[in-house]
Order: structure tokens, then sequence, then C-alpha cells
């Protein structure tokens, strides 16, 4: 059973930086390439839109969960990063956003992080 925290990490933000986005987001008409920090995010890493109602619907359907989040910004990364390359293998797959949902979906095997 997949397990969704509350809120994210305060300040880990790798869904943020790690994801490729292909929608428009506020300020990234073009979206947003895999491992380029949103320009949304303050310095403390922090979504400026989050509870706004320009909070895009994207971002909100990403919801933290713990086998994604893990214990440390570290596993974050790491899960997230393996889930942006499985998605690159999947051309029919517009961006991690559907990857991660199939894999909740179809409630695939653990992702190995290497």
């Amino acid at each position: 059973m997949k397990t969704k925290f509350t809120e994210c990490r305060a300040g880990c933000a790798a869904c943020c930086t790690v994801i490729s986005i292909s929608s428009a987001l506020p300020g990234m008409p073009e979206g947003k390439p895999a491992g380029v920090r949103c320009v949304n995010l303050d310095e403390r890493n922090f979504c400026r839109l989050h509870g706004t109602p320009q909070y895009p619907k994207i971002c909100a359907s990403f919801p933290a969960e713990a086998e994604m989040c893990g214990d440390s910004n570290e596993h974050a990364y790491a899960f997230i990063r393996k889930m942006e390359k499985l998605t690159k293998n999947w051309p029919h797959l517009k961006n991690v956003l559907v990857c991660r949902k199939l894999f909740i979906i179809f409630d695939f095997p653990e992702i190995i992080i290497e």
C-alpha cells in the first residue's frame, strides 16, 4: 500500500528539480527539463505557488509518498532520478508524472535505487 505524507519534507524540492514537466508552468512557458530547478522555488526550496490558485495542477497531482520520498532528501532525489530515467525509455509517456501514476495504478514492484 502506498503511503502519502501530509506534506513534503521541508527544503527537499526533489520533485521540483529532478523531473521533467512537459506542460507550461508559471515562469516556465515551455515546461521544465529534467534536472532544472523550478523557477518558482524560493531560496529555502519552498514553492512560492503552493496553496495559491496559480499552483499547477500537474504539481498537485504528484503527492509526497513514503516510498518515493524515503527518509532523506538523497533517497528522494535518487528515486525520482530513477523514475525519470525509466520514463526516457518509454517514448509514449509524456513525463515522469505519468510514469509515477502507472507505478501506482499497476502496483509495479519497488524501484530499486542503484
